[in-house]
């Protein structure tokens, strides 16, 4: 008698369930998951130690049975737990179910809702991939790989299962800064805090009053110090008769700010020379001649 033609792999998948005689958690069971009562739907195969769960979500999921407890679902919730037609819609129904992580204190899944209410995913299947929608097509896998293949490949990608890839990070930053990302936990349970009464501004600083006096030879300004009277001053001045601030006390001199290395090695030297006189004519220089022969001194 001829051997009968082995099952393919494919087949064997999807040939009688699993568990044992007694067990409720066979196909076509109505269950949901102990620890998070939102995952509810039917078991639609049973691989060894594994039940895969359409859920109501139109996900699927793969739970271990101590994971499962029985529920009751409606008709209407019953119709949308059916196995996805085709490899490209159940792929995708499987990382639907798959992605799930926290990260920053946000609680992330493939499918989200953005500002706009469309819908939006991390990762998309297409008709020969599956791509990150974030990262765009530098990150796609193709649809020819296993299907669990492809769920580890894309919870490495996002951080969910521990890889040392490099664009794991780079996913993340994106995925934070997405307008659909969740809220944070936080945000989302405390009551957002009474509006802060308004800041009132400083009272502003009073103002204070500088006394100018201007050169009546040269025509440059001086600001007086505090202690210098302005009224008590000669009805002509001049910058010789700037004694607080010697640097200017004469018309030659420039503005101090604008002063190189040079002009401060001459400045310096000016001022080993003697002092010129308080008070100069109009038609006198105000630069003494020991003056001028300390700077032909310097430029020798």
């Amino acid at each position: 008698t001829a051997a009968a033609p082995a099952v393919p792999h494919h087949r064997r998948l999807r040939c009688e369930p699993y568990p044992v005689t007694g067990d409720w958690r066979i196909v076509g069971a109505q269950v949901a998951q102990i620890d998070d009562s939102t995952v509810r739907g039917v078991i639609i195969r049973c691989p060894q130690g594994w039940r895969e769960v359409a859920t109501t979500s139109r996900s699927v999921v793969m739970l271990k049975p101590g994971q499962l407890t029985e529920a009751t679902l409606t008709d209407e919730e019953a119709a949308r737990c059916v196995h996805p037609a085709g490899k490209k819609n159940y792929v995708q129904a499987r990382i639907d179910g798959a992605i799930r992580f926290s990260y920053g204190g946000r609680e992330f899944k493939n499918c989200y809702t953005c500002a706009d209410r469309t819908e939006c995913r991390q990762f998309e299947v297409t008709e020969t991939h599956v791509r990150c929608v974030l990262c765009g097509d530098a990150h796609s896998w193709s649809l020819e790989k296993e299907c669990n293949h492809l769920v580890s490949n894309v919870k490495q990608h996002c951080g969910q299962m521990k890889s040392n890839l490099l664009c794991v990070q780079q996913h993340l930053d994106r995925l934070v800064q997405s307008p659909g990302a969740p809220p944070t936990t936080e945000a989302s349970t405390t009551p957002a805090p009474a509006p802060a009464a308004p800041v009132q501004p400083p009272p502003p600083a009073p103002v204070q009053m500088v006394q100018m006096v201007k050169c009546d030879r040269c025509g440059k300004w001086h600001e007086l110090p505090g202690n210098v009277d302005g009224d008590a001053l000669p009805e002509q001045w001049f910058c010789a008769d700037n004694h607080w601030d010697p640097w200017e006390s004469f018309c030659a001199a420039g503005a101090v700010d604008a002063w190189t290395d040079e002009d401060a090695t001459i400045m310096d030297a000016l001022f080993m020379a003697p002092r010129p006189p308080a008070r100069v004519p109009v038609w006198q220089d105000p630069v003494p001649s020991q003056w001028y022969d300390t700077l032909s001194g310097i430029y020798k």
